[in-house]
């Protein structure tokens, strides 16, 4: 995505406004992008050399699996899955977080960013909890529970009420993970939205400028729409997304209710 032009002149003092705050990057964006570069080379150093499995402490795991830890919820934003994941994401850091930064102050930017990550991570992790394999184990769990016998499956193999726990956990860990920046990056694009609704942007391979305004609720409703009725071979985490874009435009509001009581 990009920044175009506007057409009227209210709109122009706009995108002047917009393009002047984005005409050199801003300090917490610029150490961000930085952060975010550092960890992809953590990421990509050999575990044999490292002498843990960054994925495995870094990444955001399902918060009933053995190697799901709190801080996740925050390191999670900084990994991303490949060169593609973290150069589009950090050019929408690029394109967008300079002008929030600008208007709003680094420091008010920053928690404004990491909040909207957290809030994007527990909404994944309340959209798993829905999974369709999650929630056929957790079933088992508790007739597990309930009677103490073994568990067969379709296959044929008979497990023990300790080794399905096992395999259980086994799935939770490998199985449902997220990495990225993307729910942060949705909050800051409502924020931009919020704040300069008229700008213009470009997506991909539309050929056209749509305004931000209209660009959200398109994002919104693409996201929501793919998280529940998921794709065949899409890895990406939709309900993050949503999570992180209501985020966003709740903690403006609830901003501007203060600071209008002020």
């Amino acid at each position: 995505m990009n920044i175009w032009k506007t057409e009227t002149t209210t709109q122009n003092k706009v995108k002047m406004s917009f393009q002047y705050s984005t005409s050199t990057i801003t300090p917490v964006v610029k150490h961000l992008i930085i952060i975010n570069v550092l960890f992809m080379l953590l990421r990509m150093t050999p575990e044999n050399i490292l002498g843990f499995d960054v994925d495995n402490y870094l990444a955001l795991h399902y918060w009933e699996a053995s190697n799901f830890y709190p801080f996740q919820l925050i390191s999670y934003q900084f990994l991303h899955g490949g060169i593609m994941h973290i150069f589009f994401n950090m050019f929408m850091l690029y394109s967008f977080g300079p002008a929030i930064e600008y208007k709003w102050g680094g420091s008010k930017f920053f928690i404004f960013y990491i909040l909207c990550g957290i809030a994007a991570g527990l909404t994944e992790e309340a959209a798993w909890c829905f999974d369709p394999i999650t929630q056929e184990f957790n079933r088992l769990s508790e007739l597990v529970g309930q009677t103490g016998q073994s568990v067969s499956f379709s296959d044929g193999t008979q497990y023990t009420p300790t080794q399905f726990f096992e395999i259980k956990d086994q799935i939770f860990c490998r199985r449902l993970a997220a990495v990225g920046a993307s729910g942060s990056l949705m909050g800051v694009f409502a924020a931009t939205a919020m704040t300069y609704p008229n700008v213009n942007t470009y997506f991909m391979f539309i050929p056209f400028p749509i305004k931000a305004k209209y660009m959200v609720i398109i994002f919104f409703f693409l996201d929501l729409g793919l998280g529940v009725h998921s794709i065949e071979g899409d890895t990406i985490a939709h309900f993050a997304h949503v999570g992180g874009m209501i985020t966003g435009f709740l903690i403006i509001l609830l901003w501007r209710f203060t600071h209008r009581s002020n």
